[in-house]
């Protein structure tokens, strides 16, 4: 049964709790309103909102120039000036140079720079400083005792679990002792790597809630293979040198003596704590059902935490606040913003496979984005126009952007995705002069009309073609466009099956003669691109924003009702508080902010 109290406090001299920023905002500012006043500045931008959303790299080349993508979004000195530079140019004048080196940039035009430096300033700081531990518990790689507990896991994993369970335990412990979580719930718990380590290295209660059997299956065949193993060593210890022995020795005879400042080598160990597993399907904020499969006593606090719930799921944690008294605290990173769903009128594609969520098909979703009042209030709007009731809307294709990682791009890598996507995008112009999707052939205005950036709100018609999913294709498959047209026809082929078969037969020299036309145009491909993924991180930081206000909504109104019941005598409220900090390594695991919230309660005056 697990224990009556939580773990003692963790010796770190540095915990998660709310430091001067409630967001780790850039040295810019010097408050977290000013800093999201700025980033909702941006987000209203004409230009800023083309590339958050209103471009997508399959209309790249739907159009032929002057009325293509490309000449349409950007200005003509920004295109000359970027297609004069090579590729790891332009990553390193957006993401490392100075702003110094920026303005300084031979022949970059001034507007360009200034907005380089303005959309930098609106991104949140991912660096991470690991919190100073002087128990010394994380382990060092995998040549410690504790290796069982790794086993299965890859480098990038190791690196996750490792520096969020520091995070969890340092984050827990630091919770005042009468409102210390009893248990931590892990969302989506897979094959409980993190559980297991929280419960053996640091001693806590957790509960594992996972929809898939196999994942259950596997953890608990896991638990009991790591319990075994860590019992044994901690029974014999580690292998002593023969200067450990001496010292031992030395220690022992000290003690014989009656000497007072004998040490103790012996390291303390954690209890360990108990792990169990509940299979559920996580559709909501309302976890009560999960408490049943706790003992009453004490009152079950549950601390809920999460390692990359993809899209609702880290919804459904925030909410949990709201709909799961028991729930007190928790610390959650999420991730795949392109499953998130949309609270007005969806953009969610769903993939190829069998949907078992039919919220989904929804055209809105009460758990999607924005979550908070702060980004959905209606704004008053022109007499005759429909009201726009969320301040910044995201669609899929911003979604999807914000899980780009620029950061970490290489030369190599970045090659390898920029071929993916311009075969994808001269696919797409292949399947529009076939007549087997469809695309809007409005004319756009003509090229002397003011560009995005000058507009001040004049939008420009850009091409939208039918999407066709194609899913993954194998590696072979991008050795060349002609290759790629072989793989992926098939499938497009499945999708339409009401089209004639002729359409489908491409002969070879007209994939070809497709390389040929287009083959000048694939930097452009990748300028556009690269700036798509350098907006991104605006994206993010507004989903971040939004889902620390919705926690601080929460715990105002959880005031306000707690005031409204009435005085009581010699007692006070105190206010739950929410925040966002780094939980590890950008480079190792894009997805590093984590969102901490603690709820108010009552106390003593």
């Amino acid at each position: 049964m697990p224990r009556a109290t939580s773990p003692p406090p963790s010796e770190s001299t540095t915990i998660p709790l709310p430091q001067a920023h409630s967001l780790p905002i850039p040295g810019d500012f010097d408050n977290v309103d000013d800093y999201i006043e700025h980033l909702i500045e941006l987000h209203k931008q004409p230009f800023i909102a083309t590339l958050c959303g209103g471009v997508h790299i399959l209309d790249f080349f739907a159009r032929d120039p002057p009325y293509d993508v490309y000449t349409q979004v950007l200005p003509q000195a920004w295109c000359t000036f970027l297609e004069s530079l090579e590729m790891s140019q332009i990553l390193e004048l957006l993401l490392h140079s100075s702003t110094e080196t920026i303005l300084s940039t031979p022949n970059i035009p001034a507007d360009f720079a200034t907005w380089i430096i303005e959309v930098r300033k609106g991104c949140l700081n991912r660096d991470y400083t690991p919190p100073a531990r002087n128990n010394q518990r994380r382990p060092d790689g995998l040549k410690s005792k504790e290796a069982n507990l790794f086993v299965g896991m890859k480098e990038k994993k190791i690196h996750e679990v490792a520096h969020f369970a520091d995070f969890v335990d340092d984050f827990a412990s630091s919770i005042e002792e009468a409102e210390r979580p009893t248990h931590i719930v892990d969302f989506g718990s897979g094959q409980g790597y993190l559980p297991r380590l929280l419960a053996v290295r640091y001693g806590w209660d957790v509960v594992g809630l996972e929809g898939r059997e196999e994942n259950l299956k596997g953890a608990r065949e896991m638990d009991a293979f790591v319990l075994n193993r860590e019992q044994k060593a901690r029974r014999s210890g580690p292998r002593k040198t023969k200067g450990q022995r001496a010292a031992e020795r030395r220690a022992k005879a000290a003690e014989c003596c009656g000497c007072e400042d004998a040490e103790e080598n012996e390291e303390e160990l954690v209890e360990f704590g108990k792990v169990d597993y509940i299979h559920t399907f996580i559709e909501s904020g309302d976890l009560n059902h999960i408490l049943p499969h706790l003992p009453p006593e004490p009152t079950p606090k549950l601390t809920i935490i999460s390692l990359h719930s993809c899209g609702n799921l880290l919804h459904h944690a925030l909410k949990s606040l709201v709909e799961t008294p028991n729930v007190t605290s928790l610390a959650v990173i999420g991730c795949c913003y392109n499953l998130m769903t949309e609270r007005y009128g969806t953009t969610y594609k769903p993939p190829l496979r069998v949907i078992t969520t039919p919220y989904l098909f929804q055209t809105a979703d009460e758990n999607g984005y924005p979550l908070s009042h702060f980004l959905r209030e209606e704004e008053p709007q022109p007499e005759g126009r429909a009201v726009e009731k969320a301040k910044v809307h995201l669609n899929i294709t911003a979604r999807s952007m914000a899980c780009q990682a620029i950061q970490n791009w290489t030369n190599e890598t970045s090659d390898a995705f920029f071929t993916r996507h311009f075969y994808r995008a001269l696919l797409q112009r292949v399947l529009v002069d076939r007549k087997i999707v469809n695309v809007s052939r409005k004319p756009a205005p003509e090229p002397e009309v003011k560009t995005e950036v000058e507009a001040n709100g004049e939008t420009k018609e850009l091409p939208k073609g039918t999407p066709i999913i194609i899913g993954s294709l194998r590696k072979p498959a991008y050795a060349s466009f002609k290759s790629y047209v072989t793989h992926a026809m098939p499938k497009i082929k499945a999708l339409l099956p009401h089209l004639p078969e002729s359409q489908f037969q491409i002969p070879d020299e007209e994939v070809e003669g497709y390389t040929e036309r287009f083959g000048d145009r694939r930097k452009q491909l990748c300028i556009i691109w690269t700036l798509m993924a350098f907006v991104a991180g605006l994206v993010e930081s507004l989903i971040l924003v939004d889902r620390l206000k919705f926690c601080e909504e929460v715990f105002a109104e959880e005031e306000r009702k707690w005031r409204e019941s009435g005085p009581k005598e010699g007692k006070k409220w105190v206010r739950g508080r929410a925040w966002v900090r780094v939980g590890f390594e950008f480079e190792h695991s894009p997805r590093n902010l984590v969102i901490c919230a603690v709820k108010g309660h009552e106390v003593d005056a």
